[in-house]
């Protein structure tokens, strides 16, 4: 079992580096992937956040929950807005935020078959996806936090 790093560890504010080879993650991203559908809390978690700094995660999507490697998004809609329910994070527990967020972008990724997978989304799959890719760049979603609480 992993173990979630949380604020203020260094490696959640390093920007994490490609997966080069799938295999070498598969198994902690399937656990990541049990734990994330097991738990009704938690939409997202990255491998920074169980101390591997590489690029990927594991998000909770309204069509299901989904690994992600080397993902990258493009600006659709580029006005930022956030929901008004804000957002929270495993690796700070007891914060909320709101933050703005843009709710229409196309995304690419490696599935966990090395298969490059490219579509839109938005809504709240958008905002758990940028959240979950913050991660990733070494940004926690408190310094772009509009109103904590």
């Amino acid at each position: 079992m992993f173990s979630i790093l949380t604020f203020p560890n260094p490696i959640l504010f390093q920007k994490a580096i490609d997966v080069e080879h799938i295999y070498s993650v598969t198994p902690l991203l399937n656990e990541m992937k049990t734990f994330v559908e097991n738990s009704p809390h938690v939409l997202g978690i990255s491998l920074p956040q169980v101390g591997v700094s590489k690029r990927a995660f594991v998000a909770r999507f309204t069509t299901g929950t989904e690994i992600l490697i080397n993902p990258n998004f493009y600006i659709l809609d580029p006005t930022p807005n956030s929901l008004p329910s804000g957002e929270g994070c495993i690796s700070l527990p007891g914060i909320i935020g709101i933050v703005p967020r843009y709710l229409i972008i196309r995304i690419s990724y490696l599935s966990i078959f090395g298969e490059r997978i490219f579509r839109e989304m938005g809504g709240m799959d958008s905002i758990i996806f940028q959240h979950e890719f913050d991660h990733l760049e070494g940004i926690l979603f408190t310094s772009k936090t509009l109103q904590a609480f």
